[in-house]
């Protein structure tokens, strides 16, 4: 069930994805990409960051995961064509795409490490005036035992991870500032060309083409 609740994030991210390279088919317009991608992720976390009761309605929640999503498939279509138009000239073409995905993961496991240590202290730190060690020990094993607990303690504990959830937000809001702003360092006066894509790399002597093979044939 948590899939599919995320559906709205992740489709709204593979339409980004495709909107980032719709958008410069024709002309480099990955800048301006990354500042609009980084301005909706910073609206959609900051959206969610709202939702701090477990008595709202949640249902708008996912037109914020789209929001959200919208922006973070933009901006891995957008870095995606950015490096490579700046390293297809490079030997370091491969080394840049490469960075490019670890990037993604490296910074997915970072977030969720911070994430879940937030949570944890704020959540344990608030239900220690409520429950017993065994209730304690209980929802560190799964949330899902409070549905074993006296409803008026389920919402006091609803409460309480309500409010680590909103922190979590919170922290991903501050480091989407930080991205709105350095995503400002991508714009260039005169915007690369994206023939530099299609460019022939320039040769070196490390350099082996396919037509080297027949020489190597013979040896």
């Amino acid at each position: 069930m948590a899939g599919l609740h995320l559906l709205p994030l992740l489709g709204a991210c593979a339409i980004g994805s495709f909107l980032a390279g719709a958008v410069s088919s024709k002309r480099n317009n990955t800048s301006a990409t990354l500042i609009v991608a980084s301005a909706l992720q910073l609206l959609g976390v900051g959206l969610i960051a709202l939702l701090d009761a477990p008595e709202e309605d949640t249902r708008a929640q996912y037109g914020y995961q789209a929001i959200f999503g919208l922006g973070v498939g933009l901006a891995y279509g957008a870095a995606t064509i950015l490096t490579g138009i700046h390293s297809s000239q490079s030997e370091d073409h491969a080394a840049a795409q490469g960075a490019i995905a670890q990037a993604r993961v490296l910074g997915g496991c970072i977030g969720i490490a911070i994430c879940t240590v937030v949570f944890n202290s704020t959540s344990s730190n608030s239900l220690v005036d409520f429950v017993t060690p065994k209730q304690m020990a209980d929802l560190r094993r799964t949330p899902l035992a409070v549905l074993n607990f006296e409803p008026p303690l389920q919402n006091i504990v609803r409460g309480i991870y309500a409010r680590a959830f909103a922190e979590e937000s919170r922290i991903m809001v501050y480091v989407c500032v930080a991205m709105f702003l350095l995503s400002f360092a991508t714009l260039e006066r005169k915007r690369t060309p994206l023939e530099q894509l299609t460019a022939a790399p320039r040769k070196n002597s490390r350099d082996t083409e396919l037509s080297d093979l027949g020489s190597l044939r013979s040896v």
